[in-house]
Parts: C-alpha cells; sequence; structure tokens
C-alpha cells in the first residue's frame, strides 16, 4: 500500500523558527532524513487538493463546498461571500476572515437576511447553512476574477479587490455590503461584548461545478469538521468519484493494496491562529500517533512508499519528502536533523 500524507504547516516560515524552535519530533526527523526531498512549486493546499482530482485554475471552491453544504449548485455560478472584519490602519486595512468572529447561526441569519433584502432586484441569493460559510449565487457569466483570503496579504486590500468580467460591479457590491452592516443591530451587539464587527462579505472562490478526474486513492481519510475547509474539502472530492472516506486517525488506515491519502489540517489551523505553542503540542502528538506507526509500517512492509506532501504558498516553496521501505531500512546512517532544518 502506498500512502500520501497532505500536511500544511508542517514546516513554518524560517524566521519563526529561529524564534521559536520547534519541539524535537524524533520519528518524523528520522522519516525526512531518509527520504528524497523535493522542492516544488509554491501552491497552496486547496489548490493542491483541486488539482490532484483534475480541476485546474482558477479553482471553484465555492460550488465543490456548496455542494458538500448541500446546497443545489447545478446550471449556476457559486462564490463565497465570506463574512469579514476589517482592520484600518494608516495606510492599509488586514482582514480578519469568518472562522476568527465566532457568529452565531442567529447573526449569520440575520446578516444574510439582509443582504438578500437588498440585493434581490439583481438577481443575487446569498445562503449561510453554516454561520461562517456563506455563499452567493449569481449567473455563471458574472463570475469575477478574485482572491481568496489567505492570498489577500502583504499590500493593501484594494489591491485584492475582485476584478469584474461581466456587467456586475463586484467592487462596488463589496463596498454597499459594508455599509448595509455599519451599525446592523447585530454589529452593534456585537461590539457592545467586545466581539469583532462584521464589516462585510469578502467574494472569493467563484465557478461553476467542475468536471472531476478519478485519482487512484482507493481512500481518503480527513476531518471534515475543521475550520479551513481542507477536510471538507478532501471529503467532497472524494465522496463525488466513489471514493470512500474515513475519519483522521491512523488506525483508520486501510490494510491491504492500493493508494491512500491522508489529509492532516491540525498545524495549519493552529498556524492559522498564529498559535505557535499549540502547533509545538500538536506536532508532538503527530509525532507518536502518526509518524511512529508510520515508520513501522514502512519497516514491516505494511507500506511500501510513503509520500509527505507540505503545500507551500506565496513565495514559499512547496516540499515533498519521498520514501521508500528500502529507504527507511537501508538509509539509517543518515543523521536525523532538526525539523527547523527543512524550513
Amino acid at each position: 500500500m502506498n500512502l500520501d500524507v497532505l500536511i500544511p504547516s508542517l514546516l513554518l516560515p524560517a524566521p519563526i523558527h529561529a524564534m521559536f524552535p520547534p519541539p524535537t519530533v524524533p520519528a518524523l526527523e528520522r522519516l525526512l532524513a531518509r527520504a528524497d526531498r523535493r522542492l516544488e512549486r509554491a501552491q497552496a493546499v486547496l489548490p493542491w487538493l483541486c488539482e490532484r482530482w483534475g480541476i485546474a485554475s482558477p479553482y471553484p471552491f465555492a460550488p465543490l463546498l456548496a455542494e458538500y453544504d448541500r446546497l443545489e449548485t447545478s446550471g449556476s455560478g457559486w462564490m463565497f461571500a465570506e463574512p469579514v472584519h476589517l482592520i484600518a490602519h494608516r495606510d492599509r486595512f488586514e482582514m480578519l476572515p469568518a472562522r476568527h468572529l465566532e457568529l452565531s447561526t442567529g447573526e449569520a441569519s440575520d446578516l444574510v437576511t439582509l443582504l438578500n433584502s437588498h440585493f434581490a432586484d439583481r438577481q443575487l441569493q446569498f445562503f449561510a447553512p453554516t454561520p461562517d460559510r456563506w455563499y452567493v449565487g449569481c449567473s455563471a457569466s458574472e463570475i469575477p476574477e478574485t482572491t481568496p483570503p489567505y492570498a489577500a496579504h502583504g499590500g493593501s486590500l484594494t489591491d485584492f479587490l475582485p476584478i469584474s468580467s461581466g456587467a456586475m460591479n463586484w467592487r462596488a457590491l463589496q463596498n454597499e455590503a459594508q455599509m448595509l452592516f455599519f451599525g446592523h443591530a447585530v454589529n452593534e451587539a456585537r461590539e457592545a461584548v467586545g466581539k469583532p464587527a462584521v464589516s462585510g462579505v469578502w467574494f472569493w472562490g467563484g465557478g461553476v461545478y467542475p468536471a472531476l478526474k478519478q485519482p487512484s486513492y482507493s481512500c481518503v481519510i480527513a476531518n471534515p469538521a475543521g475550520d479551513l475547509l481542507i477536510g471538507q474539502l478532501a471529503a467532497q472530492l472524494a465522496a463525488k468519484c466513489g471514493i470512500e472516506v474515513r475519519d483522521l486517525s491512523w488506525d483508520s488506515i486501510p490494510s491491504g493494496r492500493g493508494d491512500v491519502l491522508a489529509v492532516i489540517d491540525s498545524c495549519a489551523d493552529f498556524a492559522a491562529r498564529a498559535d505557535i505553542p499549540g502547533w509545538a503540542r500538536e506536532l508532538d502528538r503527530l509525532d507518536r500517533e502518526w509518524f511512529e506507526p508510520m515508520a513501522r509500517a514502512l519497516a514491516n512492509g505494511i507500506l511500501k512508499r510513503v509520500s509527505i506532501q507540505i503545500p507551500g504558498g506565496g513565495s514559499v516553496s512547496s516540499r515533498s519528502f519521498h520514501l521508500t521501505r528500502h529507504d527507511q531500512l537501508l538509509r539509517f546512517w543518515r543523521a536525523a536533523n532538526p525539523l527547523s532544518s527543512h524550513a
């Protein structure tokens, strides 16, 4: 059996490792020392998943996840209309995405009802199947060019606003949403108890439901309950192609032949919240619960090959480590280096 492990934020940028050295993770360090290492083009985790299913850029994340959330996606265009909080600085705005807002179901419902009332004359319909995951349905011909929140950093947010491709001015629509939400009762109540206001929505991830290519995986192991859309997207892509989806644990790995994909998003969750101590504790747990049994399975011949995929993004290259049973047994002479040496 062959195992691909997709694990974003297993490595953090080198300057962070310099300030906060990662913990000693002996099983992982030995695996990486004996593996063949490759630097690859920068690619974030959601595009990585899409491309394994034959989906090319611009990646239609919204219709894929809308179907996961049981919305009817056929024959129309979809985008995320992500609720965000904007923080004004002297020369730029900083954006907090939905996962930081801790919206309630009632708050989301009230604000989406307001959007639907205001934009009804423009044939836009908004949905909030979960408090922090909002969508807008529109004509496929009106889908603009957008930037995901995870990529909209390093400059002024005006550099990342939607670029319209049809008659609809999506930048103006985002501005209208901000004005609608300003002073709304939901935001007044949130600010009264010290919660960030919902400043507006951020459109991204648009498209129509794509055709999928059947990958080689016989099983996908993921956590659809995570906050970063990673587990949900992996589960949706797998289920759409008839691939078995199992809970995220080492015990879920099936025995036998075939290719298995394990999507571990817990490190990325801590990294997204800038919780470096939590990230370090999670690495320690993964070393015991994933990488130690992985090394044993390679040595025992249960696994023939392991590929550890660490997506990058922006200017950070992606990294991959490829290891066979032969490598695990015969490269024992390679010294294990600290995890930070691979960043």
